[in-house]
C-alpha cells in the first residue's frame, strides 16, 4: 500500500502537459515555418504556411519582379523574362479588358469599330475610347492612309495579358468569333 501512495504523489507531483499545434496564415512575405513556444504547461506548435492573394496554397512560388509578393504559378505573369503579379503588370502595362479585347482584333486585322462591336458588345463610342487608349500607350499606331497596326510594344502587352485573360469563357468566345469571322472574310 505504502508503494501505491508513493506512486500517486510522484504522478501528482508531475506537471500536467499540454500540446496544442495551431496553423496560421503566413504574412505577405514570410515563408512556410514552424514555431515552437512553452507557455506555463503548454507546448505550442505553430505552423504558418503562405497562401496567394488568390487563396492557394503556396506549395511552390514565385516573386513578383517589382513588390517581391509571393505568387502562384497560376497568378504570375511572365512579361520580358521576369514575373510579375497582376497589379504590378498592370503599373507596367496598363489595359482594361475592352482595350485588350479591341488590342486583339485589331492584332487578327480586324480594323472597322462596327466590326469589333459587333465581335465584342463593346458600344462603339467605348470602342473608339479604347482604340485612342491603345495609341496613348503605343500598343497601336495608326498609318497615314489611317491603317491601324499593333506596334511590337502591343504585342508583347497581348502575350502578357493573354496568360491572364486567356482561358476565360469571355475570351474564349471572342476567340471562337474571331475565327469564325476570319474564315467568312
Amino acid at each position: 500500500m505504502e508503494d501505491i501512495e508513493h506512486r500517486l504523489a510522484q504522478i501528482e507531483n508531475k506537471r500536467h502537459v499540454i500540446e496544442e499545434e495551431r496553423i496560421e496564415v503566413a504574412s505577405p512575405g514570410d515563408l512556410e515555418s514552424e514555431e515552437i513556444t512553452e507557455v506555463d504547461d503548454a507546448t505550442i506548435t505553430t505552423k504558418k504556411i503562405p497562401f496567394c492573394e488568390c487563396g492557394e496554397k503556396l506549395e511552390g512560388f514565385l516573386l513578383c519582379h517589382i513588390c517581391k509578393k509571393k505568387i502562384c504559378n497560376g497568378c504570375a505573369v511572365k512579361f520580358r523574362n521576369r514575373q510579375y503579379c497582376s497589379s504590378d503588370l498592370l503599373k507596367r502595362l496598363p489595359i482594361t479588358t475592352q482595350g485588350f479585347k479591341v488590342l486583339l482584333l485589331i492584332a487578327n486585322k480586324i480594323f472597322s469599330e462596327n466590326q469589333i462591336h459587333e465581335l465584342t458588345g463593346i458600344p462603339k463610342n467605348q470602342v473608339k475610347e479604347a482604340v485612342g487608349f491603345l495609341k496613348n500607350y503605343a500598343y497601336i499606331e495608326t498609318s497615314m492612309f489611317n491603317k491601324k497596326a499593333v506596334t511590337d510594344f502591343g504585342l508583347e502587352c497581348l502575350t502578357a495579358w493573354g496568360q491572364m485573360f486567356g482561358g476565360s469563357d469571355e475570351m474564349e468566345q471572342l476567340d471562337r468569333g474571331i475565327r469564325r469571322y476570319l474564315l467568312g472574310h
